[in-house]
């Protein structure tokens, strides 16, 4: 039996994925933004298995202070993580800021995702093979990325600024896994393909426009949280580190992932931002 921390497992893809791990009989720590639903979702999965270990804990991803008790909370309970899986996400059709002053999208994909990952290394180093696997999308591979003093303020919003994020979390996925490399965690990327979920649907003309013509082309979220699952669990992905992963196979690097630079200069510059919010919780990383 794994224990498997899943975030924004509430719906779509995560509520899939929930439900074939404890199908299997896994343990499941829940990181969820409404506890209502996760509440919910908790008695469902016991009506799957009635003697499954599952436990909600309240996280909004755009908020730092909010993942800094998460990670408190984990530490806490001195249970060892085998597998963090960062499904959550969003997709903002208007220019936002996250309670820290990031812009939305940016906060909540990217640097809510690292900034948790970082907190629970030293419990996922206690398993023997850990595995962390960040959900991204090939949306991503079209985007191009400024390591201005901005990159993470800067007012966007839409596709621009969900592909921004997505390269950024396939970029830390790749830096990573080069940092642990001598470490028993692999870290992996996947892109579950074109998902008819709810992050695909809006009110503004243009997504409405978009989610028509991509409607027929979208899996479900339930054939989605296959590949999610596999890379979870099977011993195919025991050695497997630092890579971009879909149903069909691996993604090739574009010239984003060979460049060294680019990969340790965002990598530091997210390090330098984040650091002043690591309250002591949790032993900070230095490149």
């Amino acid at each position: 039996m794994k224990t498997i921390v899943l975030t924004g497992p509430t719906s779509g893809i995560g509520y899939e994925a929930a439900r074939k791990f404890a199908l299997k009989g896994h343990r499941l720590i829940l990181a969820c933004r409404q506890m209502d639903k996760a509440n919910k979702l908790i008695e469902e999965l016991k009506t799957i298995n009635r003697n499954g270990d599952y436990r909600a804990i309240h996280m909004d991803l755009s908020d730092l202070e909010s993942i800094n008790n998460f990670i408190d909370a984990l530490y806490a309970s001195g249970q060892v993580i085998d597998i963090l899986i960062n499904n959550a996400g969003l997709y903002s059709e208007h220019r936002r800021r996250s309670k820290d002053g990031y812009e939305l999208t940016m906060a909540a994909n990217y640097l809510g995702t690292v900034y948790l990952t970082l907190g629970l290394l030293e419990i996922l180093s206690g398993s023997d093979h850990a595995r962390v696997i960040n959900l991204v999308s090939r949306a991503g591979l079209f985007a191009n990325l400024s390591l201005s003093d901005d990159i993470f303020t800067k007012s966007n919003k839409g596709f621009s600024a969900y592909s921004k994020s997505k390269l950024a979390e396939m970029m830390f996925t790749v830096s990573l896994s080069k940092y642990l490399k001598d470490n028993s965690i692999t870290v992996n990327a996947v892109h579950p393909g074109t998902v008819d979920t709810s992050i695909m649907i809006g009110n503004t003309l243009m997504m409405k426009i978009v989610y028509r013509l991509k409607k027929s082309k979208m899996i479900s979220a339930l054939e989605a949280s296959e590949v999610i699952v596999d890379t979870a669990l099977s011993s195919e992905y025991n050695h497997v580190t630092g890579q971009l992963i879909e149903s069909k196979g691996f993604i090739p690097y574009t010239k984003q992932f060979d460049d060294e630079n680019l990969l340790k200069e965002l990598f530091k510059k997210t390090l330098d931002e984040l650091k002043a919010f690591n309250r002591g919780n949790f032993k900070w990383i230095e490149i």
